[in-house]
């Protein structure tokens, strides 16, 4: 009977020792060496949609506006309404546009790359910014716990 015993907790000992040890957090610059890094990340997603929300409501400002003035307003054609067509406004389908566009593998509009590249690369930026301002606040929050109290 002991040696049954013996085998069970020793299993369970084995068990133990092969779970994976969960990582240390990695620091922005470790985390994001690429863009498509940047890409998978969800944050990335939450401000790429904020970006575009953000276009949106204005254009949509832009045309109330315009209604006040003339019965039925109409903006120029612009690189909004390009992607729109295509059915690009979204974060994957513009990360994946940017990646074409940078490799020289689709041919858009001059008008339409920069605007792509606008948006990925303020969301880009966003995204690192929130993840190095989180690491600074978690810095700050740990020296001051090592302080003592007086």
């Amino acid at each position: 009977m002991k040696k049954s015993t013996e085998k069970s907790s020793n299993k369970a000992k084995a068990e133990k020792l092969q779970k994976p040890v969960p990582e240390p957090a990695k620091t922005a610059r470790e985390r994001f060496k690429t863009f498509q890094d940047i890409f998978a990340d969800p944050m990335f997603t939450e401000k790429a949609n904020g970006i575009l929300s953000d276009i949106v409501s204005r254009r949509q400002a832009t045309l109330a506006a315009a209604a006040k003035i003339v019965k039925s307003p109409k903006l120029k054609r612009g690189p909004f309404d390009v992607l729109q067509e295509k059915g690009l406004l979204s974060p994957e389908a513009l990360s994946l546009l940017y990646l074409q566009v940078q490799s020289g593998q689709v041919s858009v509009p001059a008008v339409v790359r920069d605007y792509v590249n606008a948006i990925i690369i303020d969301a880009s930026q966003q995204t690192i910014k929130h993840y190095v301002d989180q690491e600074q606040n978690e810095c700050k929050s740990g020296e001051e716990s090592a302080q003592p109290q007086a």
